[in-house]
């Protein structure tokens, strides 16, 4: 692109922009990002924010679908040990079980969560595309 086109106005230059890249595949404007080309990036992120957008928020909700598949006592161990950036020890006092238990209960929950989230994740996916 010419010196020229990147002192014409925002219209302008995205006009010509557009142009230039009509016909272009995703990977083309990958490779064009990973060469420090940031107009392919901004084209790349223009044309998928809406989907990347719907996918996190829908992930947020599958987080609340997560949490609610675990029995009270795991949920209130990941809120303590993810959001209030409680240690295991902390947690095991609050509530009344061993260190070791806690470890284990917050493994078994991250399990639990993943699949709940990948297999919710698979299906609204498939559905966008």
């Amino acid at each position: 692109m010419s010196p020229s086109h990147r002192h014409q106005g925002s219209e302008g230059y995205s006009k010509v922009w557009e142009s230039y890249m009509e016909g272009r595949t995703e990977t083309y404007f990958i490779d064009r990002v990973k060469a420090g080309d940031r107009e392919a990036f901004t084209w790349l992120v223009d044309q998928y924010k809406d989907m990347v957008y719907t996918i996190c928020l829908r992930m947020l909700v599958m987080e609340a679908d997560a949490m609610e598949a675990l029995p009270e006592t795991d949920a209130v161990i990941v809120t303590l040990f993810y959001y209030d950036g409680m240690s295991l020890d902390e947690i095991a006092a609050v509530i009344g079980i061993s260190n070791g238990n806690v470890r284990v209960r917050l493994h078994r929950s991250r399990k639990k969560m993943y699949q709940v989230i990948t297999n919710n994740l698979r299906s609204e996916v498939s559905s966008l595309l």
